[in-house]
């Protein structure tokens, strides 16, 4: 782990969890002025029953807004079944992540 200007870089097999998500990757780096987690390794990033992967990241600490930048692959479970469940899912505006 290198600390500078407060940022944080760490290496080898990165693991990060919370009570929803979890990101599995070989570096991270966390910029406090932004308030992002990014890489630029290969990714797999699960909620739930669903994975994505792919390479280059960038996530608010929380792993609520996640973007995987390319070679994007995914395999999702939990998918609206119906026409409700679709603007359940539309009502909620997405947040953007600036880089």
């Amino acid at each position: 782990m290198r600390q500078k200007k407060n940022e944080f870089s760490v290496w080898g097999d990165v693991v990060v969890e919370n009570d929803t998500a979890r990101l599995d990757t070989q570096s991270l780096r966390w910029d406090p002025n932004t308030r992002l987690i990014t890489t630029e390794d290969f990714v797999k990033f699960r909620r739930g029953t669903d994975v994505l992967t792919g390479y280059g990241m960038r996530a608010d600490n929380r792993l609520e807004n996640v973007q995987i930048l390319r070679d994007v692959e995914g395999k999702f479970t939990d998918v609206p079944e119906t026409e409700k469940e679709l603007d359940e899912l539309e009502g909620e505006p997405e947040k953007e992540i600036e880089p």
